[in-house]
């Protein structure tokens, strides 16, 4: 079952994220080793690329973060 963005505030939907992000460091090493047999616009379209999805990752990384904190206080009572 999928969760709406929303609902996704458990420490799993963060592990989830912080591995996503991690992800850009193999990404890296893929373009690396790559860039032998590319071009140098190939290789700028592939960090463009790069950035633009690192950007997506860590913005939601950052909502699941924001979200978990949020549910804690709640739990605890603190945001009231």
């Amino acid at each position: 079952m999928n969760k709406f963005r929303s609902e996704e505030n458990t420490l799993h939907d963060l592990e989830t994220y912080v591995m996503k992000a991690w992800q850009t460091v193999d990404d890296i090493n893929d373009i690396y080793h790559a860039t032998e047999t590319m071009s140098e616009d190939e290789i700028q379209n592939a960090l463009l690329g790069l950035h633009q999805i690192s950007n997506i990752r860590f913005e939601n990384l950052w909502r699941v973060l924001e979200q978990n904190f949020a549910l804690k206080r709640r739990e605890l009572g603190l945001d009231e």
